[in-house]
C-alpha cells in the first residue's frame, strides 16, 4: 500500500510533465508566450515571456553580429602575430649584426647552390639568440617542416633539437662565397653601403629566397620560396642595417622594380630584377 503522502507526490509529478508538454506544445505549435510561470503574476507584475519567433529572431541577430566580428577578430589577431613575427625578424637582423662584428665583416654561409649549407645561416646565428630556435618560426606558419641535418638546431650548443620550420628563408645571396657565382653577385662583407634584404617571410617550406623565386607566381612550381603573405596579405622582412618591418607584396615588387633601375646596366639577366633587390641597390 502507497501511503497518502506518496500518492500526492506521484500526482504532483504527473501534473508538472503535463504542464511542461503543454507549454512545449504551446510554443511549437501555437507560438504562444513561453512564461517563467503559467499563472497571473500577483500586483499587476509581469514575467518575462517570449514566443519561438523572438526567440529566432534573437539568435539570428547573434549570428549575424558573430559573422560580422569574426573578421576583425581574426585580423587583430593576425596583427599580433604579424608584431610578433617582425619582432622574430628584429632578432634575426641583430644577430646576423653580431655574427659579422666577430668574423670579419662576413656575413652567415648562406649558399643555395650546397643544400648541405643552405640552412646554415641559422645554425651560425642561433646562439646571438640565446640557442632559441622559436626565432626561426613565424608565428602563422602552419606549414611543413623541413627535415634537414643543416637545421638541426642539436647542431648547436644550448640549442634545442627542432627542426626548421620552413617558414623564413635568407637572401640567398648573403655570405654566398660559390666560386662559380659571378663577382658582382656576391655580397660578402656586412660592411657594403648598400642596405639590402636579410631574411623574409617565404610561403614555405623552403631556407633560402632566391632571386628569380622571389617574385613566382602562386602556380609556379617553386612558388614554395616566393615572399610569403601570411599576415593580411603581407608579410615581414629583416634588413642588412638591422631594422625590420611589414610590406604587402604589392610594395614588394616596386622595391624590386626601384632596385632595377638603380642598378641599371650594373645586374643584368632575366631575373636581374630581383638580384638587384638581393644586392641593395
Amino acid at each position: 500500500m502507497k501511503s497518502k503522502t506518496q500518492k500526492e507526490s506521484i500526482r504532483n509529478s504527473r501534473k508538472m510533465k503535463s504542464s511542461f508538454s503543454f507549454t512545449l506544445i504551446e510554443l511549437l505549435v501555437n507560438g504562444s508566450h513561453l512564461c517563467c510561470d503559467r499563472e497571473k503574476p500577483a500586483h499587476g507584475q509581469g514575467k518575462a515571456c517570449f514566443t519561438l519567433i523572438e526567440l529566432l529572431v534573437v539568435i539570428a541577430i547573434i549570428a549575424i553580429l558573430a559573422a560580422i566580428l569574426l573578421p576583425a577578430l581574426n585580423s587583430a589577431r593576425e596583427r599580433g602575430r604579424t608584431a610578433n613575427c617582425i619582432s622574430n625578424q628584429k632578432q634575426m637582423a641583430l644577430a646576423t649584426g653580431m655574427y659579422a662584428e666577430d668574423n670579419d665583416n662576413f656575413a652567415p654561409a648562406s649558399n643555395p647552390t650546397h643544400n648541405i649549407y643552405a640552412g646554415y645561416w641559422m645554425i651560425s646565428i642561433s646562439s646571438y639568440v640565446g640557442g632559441n630556435s622559436k626565432f626561426f618560426t613565424c608565428p602563422s606558419y602552419a606549414g611543413e617542416k623541413i627535415d634537414n641535418s643543416s637545421c638541426d638546431f642539436a647542431l648547436v650548443n644550448g640549442g634545442a633539437s627542432d627542426m626548421f620550420s620552413g617558414s623564413y628563408g635568407m637572401n640567398g645571396r648573403v655570405g654566398n662565397n660559390d666560386s662559380s657565382e659571378p663577382a658582382d653577385t656576391v655580397i660578402r662583407k656586412m660592411t657594403v653601403t648598400r642596405r639590402f634584404p636579410l631574411v623574409m617571410d617565404l610561403k614555405g617550406p623552403a631556407i633560402n629566397a632566391l632571386p628569380h623565386l622571389l617574385l613566382a607566381s602562386l602556380t609556379d612550381a617553386n612558388s614554395a620560396l616566393r615572399f610569403g603573405e601570411r599576415h593580411n596579405n603581407g608579410g615581414t622582412i629583416s634588413w642588412s642595417d638591422g631594422s625590420a618591418g611589414y610590406n604587402t607584396f604589392t610594395e614588394m615588387t616596386s622595391m624590386v622594380q626601384s632596385s632595377k633601375n638603380n642598378a641599371g646596366t650594373k645586374v643584368p639577366g632575366d631575373w636581374g630584377d630581383a638580384l638587384a633587390f638581393m644586392l641593395g641597390y
